[in-house]
């Protein structure tokens, strides 16, 4: 670092009377820094390197070509992703005209074209340029080249977003065991493979599988990158939300915060890693009914990002508990809309703000205004993402809350048996949806008057728990 550093301050002396080799010790100088995280030591450099090589060669020349493409990823890692595109724009067109299609150089370029556009939640326009990426990296390089590994995780990436979780996990097993070979566990691209399962097992709700990947990913990114780089801060907060989701609010608390200090110390105002950071700590406020102490982090979310989409929904969860509708509503609409607009009606995060809609009327009793809204996730989910998708579940649950509260009892039953049968058949009789859905039937069972069914499922949750505790016991040291 002492020597990137000494280099960095006497580039523009040493080679005064020499641009061209000036150009090239800043490009590697820039994306040396940029590797390491650090983007404000690395814009100086990538920024003079374009300027002289613009100057002295062409636009067009595969030089400078390959500044502007580092220029491109500079903006796209500080995730100014507008500003990105006019870069990775005029490098892929400059590359397929002067490098032809198939050169490396130009199939990084469709690849980071996709990467860009999958970073802005286009996905429907990212997948032809992965697709693309991929499927001649795969012919003209071969599957052990680091950058086709990079596609074939990204394509796992673009997967997951689509809910296609069981291809997702293919692909993202293919670049974790092939980077473990031909790069080792702790080189930077194979701890990224790591996260990305923890990322894949934890969307799916499997919480103790996720912890392993997650601690494996942490661990190398602290030794290898060191605590201030990027990724390791996304590993921080990762782990802190996991922590979140299996109930453990004292450990979640430490990550939470960690994250939320050095997201704020080392990264941008905008920058989304710290926006998830203050979304952390919101979060765990919220899941221990700390409504009035989480309200200041959404806000500041908000505040930063009016069009944070996921902020937006978390808000009307902290204003709708705390009994505050009217204050709720206009975030939600105003996120729900952008979403529709961005993302489309069958995006995932847009089907979550439509059901969490349906929430908000639900709970204000406006059941006939709360029923297209979850008639609508319902439906769109199971059409796009199938009947066992964890989303799609927790429609069927949100349906038969709603119909709970029209006292329309049978079709309630209908929908808390689906997510019964179908989390116990998928995730087995211990799975927190599966011990909801009972739990939910007992309710039920109870606002009908019939006391022979509640008993039954009080018995099986009783069982279900008793076999929990000895289980715990069982594998305590």
């Amino acid at each position: 670092m002492l020597v990137l550093s000494q280099a960095a301050q006497s580039v523009g002396q040493d080679f005064e009377d020499q641009p061209q080799v000036e150009a090239e010790i800043r490009g590697i100088i820039g994306t040396t820094y940029l590797g390491l995280g650090k983007h404000d030591e690395a814009e100086s450099h990538l920024v003079k390197a374009l300027e002289i090589r613009r100057e002295l060669l062409s636009d067009a020349h595969p030089s400078t070509l390959s500044s502007i493409s580092s220029m491109g990823s500079l903006r796209s890692a500080q995730a100014k992703y507008g500003e990105a595109m006019p870069y990775y724009v005029e490098a892929l067109e400059g590359r397929r005209r002067v490098l032809g299609e198939e050169d490396p150089s130009t199939l990084n370029s469709i690849g980071s074209m996709g990467g860009l556009l999958y970073n802005q939640g286009k996905y429907d326009l990212a997948m032809p340029y992965f697709v693309e990426a991929l499927e001649k990296k795969r012919r003209v390089l071969d599957d052990d080249d680091p950058s086709t590994l990079w596609s074939i995780g990204a394509m796992g990436s673009l997967l997951k977003k689509q809910g296609k979780y069981d291809e997702a996990m293919i692909l993202y097993g293919e670049a974790l065991k092939t980077r473990r070979r031909v790069l080792g566990d702790d080189d930077p691209e194979t701890l990224l493979s790591i996260n990305n399962i923890g990322l894949l097992l934890q969307d799916q709700g499997k919480y103790d599988e996720a912890m392993r990947y997650y601690e494996e990913a942490l661990k190398g990114r602290r030794l290898v990158l060191t605590d201030e780089h990027p990724e390791t801060l996304w590993s921080i907060a990762s782990m802190g939300k996991l922590l979140i989701d299996l109930r453990e609010y004292d450990k979640a608390k430490l990550f939470c915060e960690e994250a939320l200090k050095k997201t704020s110390t080392y990264l941008h105002a905008e920058h989304p890693y710290r926006l998830v950071a203050i979304g952390n700590i919101g979060s765990l406020l919220y899941a221990q009914g700390k409504y009035a102490e989480a309200m200041p982090y959404y806000m500041g979310i908000l505040n930063v990002m009016r069009q944070a989409f996921w902020s937006g929904n978390k808000m009307d969860g902290v204003l709708k508990d705390g009994g505050k509708y009217d204050e709720a509503m206009p975030y939600l609409v105003e996120a729900l809309d952008t979403m529709r607009h961005v993302r489309g009606d069958e995006d995932r995060e847009t089907l979550w703000l439509i059901g969490t809609m349906g929430g908000m009327l639900n709970a204000q009793g406006k059941y006939d205004e709360a029923m297209p809204y979850y008639e609508e996730a319902l439906n769109t989910r199971r059409r796009e993402l199938g009947d066992e998708d964890i989303d799609t579940l927790i429609s069927w649950g949100n349906m038969g809350n709603l119909l709970i509260a029209q006292r329309k009892y049978d079709e309630a039953e209908r929908c808390y048996l689906k997510v019964l049968e179908t989390s116990q058949g998928i995730q087995g009789d211990t799975h927190p949806d599966t011990l909801w859905s009972i739990r939910s039937l007992i309710k039920l069972y109870d606002a009908w008057d019939k006391p022979e069914e509640a008993q039954q499922y009080r018995d099986m949750l009783e069982a279900i728990e008793a076999e929990m505790a000895s289980s715990d016991k069982t594998a305590a040291p």
